[in-house]
């Protein structure tokens, strides 16, 4: 049968892979339609698991006619997931591909001690560089897909993805916390010793990091011009010379930059180990104009937990006369997204003592009631992970957990695992797709404030008159992701508890701030 539907509303037509995408789900084509028809400098998207923002964020992009735009991601697994659906080329930092000069010392030795990259001679494996042949393909490209920390770098420092006319950003929640991650600076025990002037005498005070960094930025300001030709130099030569060009950058932005606007987070360390020191701005509004918003003259934001539109605009340092919103309902049936609320403990700092064994309990009755499912706990910091390991174990349950440098291969056995099984973990709120009999069951644990033990975090929530409306949205949108990690496509289906009474807590203050499509699904429960 002849296909007599206009351009605009087959995916085909748009050139879009027709097995991939056979037609547009509700609400796809109308979201693209406003995204492309919208004059403000953000748009952002309350668009929950499902709602398949992807391809109305690049339907958009066509529908203007395809200008110079770049969709950015959290991970490097999702630009191949965005390459492998939409055929857009990927741009991967200089660390993933081998220098041609060292082939046989990759992945010691990466692209990023190119000569010419760090300022030296230009390159005669310039045209067959691996990652130049990369950057080529998405510069030539209307759109390429990036991830956040390679965006700040390039469109910063190089300006290769800057001047954008359309930039995609995939959870903008998020963006807040990358563009503090990219600002941020830290000065390690190895640095101080390679300047070689010694840390500043009080070193708990911003008055006198100021002053030291301004010297540390000079010295090494001196050593780098005294560097002179790259030629000829060993990889371990160039890749020290890549960190003191590094540091150099940072400690002159530092020093630029450091007011009673920053605060610094010493590291935790034992046995008289010297602790390293990272300054944080407490805000970053006041750098995203010249770090992101610079860079492109309009932004999608997309992620199912927006919770203030005006809120997040504000943060990210624009005026809420530039923030379009559009919230899309969930495309799950109810019962397939349950959440219940069982108020067993109150899980504070202060009340762990009793709050712990309850949380045990809570846990263990809840994994006999599913002993037949797969299921994911929450526990949001390391120690509670640890306590309901062994105690859940003690009580005759196989659970896996895991440390910071586990958590993937951890993960992937779990979702390998071909019998039922539980995963402890206190970092996987985000990143985590586990569809069908992958996971069945989450139990969160612990309501996931942000740590007041940070002190950027504490000056955030005491020092400012948002701070409180602040500090429950960022925990309401952990705790929302956190239970959006089962139910991921039509026909699946999940159940979550929550058994942390400080939710109680977090609902009556501020329950406002969590979406309408989330709220409908919680309801009481018991054990």
């Amino acid at each position: 049968m002849e296909n007599t539907c206009s351009p605009v509303t087959v995916p085909v037509n748009l050139g879009f892979d027709p097995k991939k995408f056979p037609s547009f789900r509700e609400n796809q084509l109308e979201t693209a339609i406003k995204v492309s028809e919208s004059d403000k400098t953000l748009i952002l998207v309350e668009a929950p698991t499902g709602t398949g923002k992807s391809l109305s964020a690049l339907t958009a992009h066509r529908l203007m006619g395809q200008p110079r735009s770049a969709y950015v991601v959290s991970t490097k697994q999702l630009q191949d997931q965005i390459e492998a659906d939409f055929h857009s080329p990927v741009v991967k930092g200089r660390n993933n591909f081998p220098c041609l000069h060292f082939q046989n010392l990759f992945p010691d030795i990466t692209s990023e001690i190119c000569q010419e990259y760090l300022g030296g001679d230009e390159c005669e494996f310039e045209v067959q560089c691996p990652y130049l042949v990369q950057k080529r393909a998405a510069l030539a490209s209307p759109i390429c897909v990036l991830n956040y920390p390679l965006f700040f770098t390039e469109s910063n420092y190089v300006g290769a993805f800057s001047g954008l006319s359309y930039l995609i950003m995939d959870e903008v929640d998020a963006v807040e916390d990358h563009l503090m991650n990219f600002v941020e600076v830290t000065i390690t025990p190895y640095l101080v010793g390679r300047i070689g002037i010694g840390s500043p005498k009080y070193k708990t005070k911003l008055e006198s990091w100021r002053e030291w960094t301004g010297t540390a930025y000079r010295k090494l300001s001196e050593e780098v011009e005294k560097t002179g030709s790259l030629e000829g130099l060993p990889p371990v030569k160039l890749k020290s010379f890549l960190r003191l060009k590094r540091a150099k950058s940072k400690l002159g932005f530092l020093a630029s930059q450091l007011d009673e606007g920053w605060v610094m987070e010493q590291e935790k360390t034992e046995g008289g180990v010297e602790p390293s020191i990272t300054f944080k701005p407490v805000k970053v509004d006041r750098y995203a104009k010249s770090h992101l918003w610079k860079h492109t003259s309009k932004a999608l934001g997309m992620s199912a937990t927006i919770m203030g539109h005006y809120a997040m605009g504000i943060e990210l340092g624009l005026n809420t006369w530039d923030v379009d919103f559009i919230a899309l309902p969930s495309i799950f049936p109810i019962d397939s997204r349950r959440v219940e609320y069982i108020p067993v403990a109150n899980v504070t700092h202060k009340t762990k003592t009793e709050a712990y064994p309850e949380i045990v309990g809570a846990v263990d009755a809840l994994l006999k009631r599913h002993s037949q499912d797969k299921v994911l706990v929450h526990a949001v910091n390391y120690e509670l992970a640890t306590y309901l390991r062994i105690n859940l174990y003690a009580l005759h349950h196989s659970v896996m957990d895991h440390g910071r440098a586990n958590r993937t291969s951890v993960l992937e056995e779990f979702k390998s695992y071909p019998y039922p099984a539980v995963l402890i973990s206190p970092s996987m709120e985000r990143g985590v797709d586990l569809p069908g009999d992958l996971c069945r069951v989450i139990i969160v644990a612990k309501v996931p404030y942000p740590d007041l033990s940070s002190p950027q975090v504490n000056r955030r929530l005491y020092g400012f008159a948002d701070g409180s409306m602040w500090y429950a949205r960022r925990a309401a949108r952990s705790l929302v992701q956190m239970t959006g990690r089962a139910t991921r496509f039509p026909g699946d289906w999940s159940i979550s508890y929550i058994l942390d009474e400080q939710f109680g807590h977090l609902v009556s203050r501020s329950g406002g701030v969590f979406p309408s499509w989330w709220r409908e699904a919680v309801r009481s429960g018991s054990i």
